[in-house]
C-alpha cells in the first residue's frame, strides 16, 4: 500500500522537526473502512454512491477488501492519534 505507520513519538517528532509544539494529543480506536465509519464520514448517500463504485469496479473492491483485511488483522496494534500543534 506505500505507508509507513508511525508511533505516536514519531509523529511527534516527525512535527517538532518541522517546528510545531505538541500541545496535546487524542488517540482512538482505528476504524477506517468500516461501514459506520464510512456513512460517518461520507453520509448516507455519500456512503451508497461508494458502497455503488465498489459494485462497478471489481479491482477497487479488491483491494478495499485486502486492506480491510490488513486492517482487522492488526486492529490491536494500530489506531488513530490527533494531534493539536501550534508552528513555533
Amino acid at each position: 500500500m506505500g505507508v509507513t505507520p508511525f508511533t505516536i513519538s514519531e509523529w511527534m517528532q516527525a512535527l517538532e522537526k518541522e517546528g510545531f509544539e505538541i500541545r496535546e494529543y487524542h488517540t482512538a480506536p482505528f476504524h477506517l473502512l468500516t461501514p459506520g465509519r464510512v456513512i460517518q464520514d461520507e453520509g448516507f448517500y455519500g456512503a451508497l454512491r461508494f458502497a455503488s463504485k465498489l459494485i462497478s469496479y471489481p479491482a477497487a473492491r479488491k483491494r478495499l477488501l485486502t486492506m480491510r483485511s490488513a486492517l482487522k488483522k492488526y486492529e490491536n496494534c494500530i489506531g488513530a492519534v490527533t494531534f493539536v500543534s501550534q508552528k513555533k
